[in-house]
């Protein structure tokens, strides 16, 4: 994304299976402040699961092995 910030999104189930078509969109790589405000959406909207989530991530990666992105349509 450093190099070429075009994405296509789409929605998908849990295991990963469109279930939408794919539209064109640019993502960007956040800093550290958005990395944490992106931990902490998902931590606010799945709850215990997102802790889980996120907590299991900084034990394995540590705080500079995760990071947020922001993504938008085009």
């Amino acid at each position: 994304m450093r190099r070429d910030p075009r994405i296509t999104l789409a929605v998908c189930d849990a295991r990963g299976r469109p279930r939408s078509a794919a539209v064109p969109g640019t993502a960007e790589i956040l800093d550290e402040a958005g990395t944490e405000r992106t931990r902490s959406a998902i931590i606010g909207k799945y709850r215990l699961f997102g802790w889980l989530t996120v907590k299991g991530s900084l034990l394995r990666r540590g705080r500079s092995g995760t990071i947020g992105l922001a993504c938008t349509l085009d």
